[in-house]
């Protein structure tokens, strides 16, 4: 029976050892080692890009995150889209990335409102030592049609 077992235990530990074996390091690493982007959309009322207590998040915004493949930390056609989200009730959005590389946050502006401070962030995701990144977040104000003041012209 002893020696039933010990067969038994040998070939478990030889399946275990060949299926690891099999199991790309890469996989490996990039499942246990994801980065989370996040942040929020509100309705900046009073146009300073901080949100304040009075200052609702607005759901159902469009956001892109992209990846900063060359590096030069600006937005560019030569950057590849990796994932597309929406803000949830509160405002707030999530993005899983990679560790160590520069991502750009993108919104889509919804009819009606102007961004108080920028349509895209830049962020850079630490290493495998922390769990997350924000983003500053997005004010957006309602979009309000300027009329121009005509002055009568004074006489000279």
């Amino acid at each position: 029976m002893q020696r039933i077992s010990s067969v038994l235990l040998l070939s478990f530990l030889v399946v275990t050892v060949v299926l690891t074996a099999l199991v790309p390091a890469a996989v490996a690493d990039a499942a246990a080692c994801t980065i989370a982007v996040y942040g929020t959309v509100f309705y900046d009322q009073d146009g300073d890009n901080a949100q304040s207590l009075s200052e609702q998040g607005l759901s159902g915004i469009g956001i892109n995150l992209y990846k900063d493949t060359d590096g030069d930390g600006r937005l560019t056609p030569a950057d590849p889209w990796v994932a597309r989200t929406s803000s949830d009730e509160q405002g707030n959005y999530l993005f899983l990335a990679g560790p160590g590389a520069g991502y750009h946050v993108a919104l889509n502006l919804p009819p009606g409102y102007e961004p108080t401070d920028g349509l895209h962030r830049f962020v850079r995701t630490p290493g495998c030592e922390m769990y997350g990144v924000q983003a500053d977040p997005f004010g957006l104000a309602a979009h309000v049609l300027r009329q121009r003041l005509w002055l009568p012209r004074q006489s000279r």
